[in-house]
Parts: structure tokens; sequence; C-alpha cells
């Protein structure tokens, strides 16, 4: 699944946009008419700059709107490493 934020900010109104997966994530990105160096990686997650315009395109083609903070915790969990999400949910379902 790929996701846009309604987080705005600037006179262009940028936005970001992120997936399950970083190849899921580039496919749809060419799809809708984005470059493959536009693509950011914050060191937490992968993801891409785009504008509102560009997150309205992203929405007619499937994305799904979500809130910054709810992008921020599906894109966390959804590109931490297998190792890493595996701990997570085992922690999950047992918890102290």
């Amino acid at each position: 699944m790929v996701y846009v934020d309604n987080f705005c900010m600037g006179p262009q109104r940028w936005c970001h946009m992120g997936a399950d997966s970083v190849q899921e994530l580039d496919r749809f990105a060419q799809a809708i008419g984005l470059r493959p160096d536009w693509r950011q990686d914050c060191g937490r997650f992968v993801h891409y700059d785009v504008t509102w315009g560009m997150r309205g395109r992203a929405i007619r083609a499937g994305a799904k709107s979500v809130t910054c903070r709810e992008l921020v915790q599906i894109l966390t969990e959804a590109q931490q490493p297998e190792t890493g999400r595996r701990e997570t949910e085992e922690r999950d379902a047992h918890p102290v």
C-alpha cells in the first residue's frame, strides 16, 4: 500500500508519500511521474516529498490519505529490518 500524509509545509504545500516497501514506493512514484532520484531516506524510512497537487494525483492513483503521525508509524513499522519486525511482534504478543 502507498500512503500520502496531509502535512503541508512551505508555499508549495509539500507533503510526504511512502509505502509498505521501497520497491512498491518506487514503482508507484514512477507511475505518477516522480523521478527515482527524488526519493528521500531520512534514516528511519524512505519516502518522497510531494507537492499538494502531486498528493492529489497519488490519491487518484490509489494511495491512501493518512495523517503525518499515521504515516510515520506505518513506515517505521513496515520498513524496519525483518529481524527487528519479528522482535517487535514477539514483544507486543507477550507484554511484560
